[in-house]
């Protein structure tokens, strides 16, 4: 399979040949140099020489891995006759790609909902898992020196609980969505003790629990997906209000602080969104259009949302300073709705096509902005198994298989 090429180091230190890595930093299994722009294999402690060389393309391996494949391997893209190569070029079986198992429970996958790269250090694979409310970070992904840790912040279960999706933004920066109602005192609203978390990228400084978290702004629950617009601008799914929600989180905090009052909070076609429980809903903002792409699990739905239409309708209090605007007149518009959508959960938006991973029939489907059916996969992992998906940096298309705890990789023959 094509390797992920390597970051350029933040620092190479001293030590080289057969001598120990300085303490914090880890061997480029490439290079050979000790580099700190990555975890060590087994995490933040764990012995500096110690190199996870687990080969994903053992067990579990799908058909058409190998031959075929290469530094021109097809990408996600259309390929000259409509059909999308990643997904088999109209072939729609598993002999017609190349499907790896990239990582599994033995990288620490328990429950794995959503995953995405850093766009600032490609070779960073992140992935939110719901069990114990955790990230697991691949370093190098899909090659021979893959590392993994996994996080275990403290009061990690209120900042990273149960979070269901994920999506960078500014450099150095990415936030978490959330299913999860917090912990709501008495008849508490649970839109007031949950909401969105902002994050460092920096892997020195992320522990996926409160003292590294940078803001979280009290106001979604049962969170299904995020979406990053600009600067600290995200788009959430919140089923606990049925809302398409649009969050400013303005300046962040030191990291650990509690000041959220800066925030910017517009809701939007409230009472229009589904929420299935323990599903994900996931969400990308396409810049060139200016509106919101969403899968809706519920409703069977593809849609996009634009509130160049909306005016302000009424406010809501919320936990802190920050006010709740409830906006009335968007655009909402079912793009795809039933058939052959039955549950919809992961999208991903690439080379002009929408990607849909379906969790209730184990389908890869792709189709045009017109909501025209392009091509599709069938993974044969049923229902109940896809959840996030994203197009990597080699322009394959990477899946979790939340049924298995797995991360898939699936590339064009």
């Amino acid at each position: 399979m094509t390797r992920l090429l390597p970051l350029t180091a933040l620092a190479v230190l001293p030590a080289c040949g057969e001598e120990p890595c300085p303490k914090g930093s880890v061997r480029n299994v490439a290079t050979g140099l000790c580099t700190i722009y990555e975890y060590e294999a087994g995490g933040p402690g764990a012995d500096p020489d110690a190199t996870d060389t687990a080969d994903p393309g053992g067990e579990g391996e799908g058909e058409g891995e190998g031959e075929g494949e290469g530094e021109g391997e097809t990408t996600a893209g259309p390929d000259s006759s409509g059909a999308v190569g990643v997904l088999g070029s109209g072939g729609h079986t598993l002999d017609h790609v190349s499907l790896t198992v990239v990582a599994d429970a033995s990288h620490g996958l328990v429950e794995p909902r959503d995953l995405a790269f850093d766009p600032a250090a490609p070779t960073h694979l992140w992935i939110v898992d719901r069990h114990d409310d955790a990230m697991v970070i691949l370093t190098d992904p899909g090659t021979p020196g893959m590392g993994h840790w996994r996080s275990a912040g403290m009061e990690r279960q209120h900042w990273l609980a149960q979070p269901s999706a994920i999506a960078f933004g500014a450099p150095g920066y990415l936030a978490t969505a959330h299913d999860s109602t917090g912990d709501p005192v008495g008849d508490q609203d649970p839109s007031m003790a949950m909401g969105p978390t902002l994050w460092p990228s920096s892997l020195t400084d992320f522990d996926g629990g409160r003292p590294s978290h940078l803001d979280m702004v009290h106001d979604s629950a049962l969170m299904g997906g995020i979406a990053w617009e600009r600067d600290h601008v995200y788009w959430m799914h919140d089923g606990w209000n049925q809302c398409i929600t649009r969050m400013d989180f303005a300046e962040p905090h030191e990291p650990g602080g509690t000041y959220h009052g800066d925030a910017t909070v517009d809701r939007f076609v409230c009472g229009e969104v589904g929420q299935a429980d323990d599903v994900p809903a996931h969400m990308e903002w396409a810049a060139e259009t200016g509106v919101v792409w969403f899968a809706d699990p519920v409703h069977a739905t593809v849609s996009t949302l634009d509130v160049g239409t909306a005016v302000p309708d009424e406010t809501v209090r919320g936990a802190d300073e920050a006010m709740r605007q409830v906006w009335v007149g968007a655009t909402f518009v079912a793009v795809v709705a039933g058939d052959p959508l039955v549950q919809p959960s992961g999208l991903a938006l690439h080379d002009g096509r929408v990607l849909v991973s379906d969790a209730g029939t184990g389908l890869l489907l792709a189709f045009d902005p017109d909501g025209t059916l392009v091509d599709w996969l069938d993974t044969e992992l049923g229902a109940g198994a896809l959840a996030g998906i994203t197009v990597g940096p080699d322009g394959a298309l990477w899946v979790v298989d939340r049924a298995a705890a797995r991360v898939l990789r699936i590339a064009a023959l």
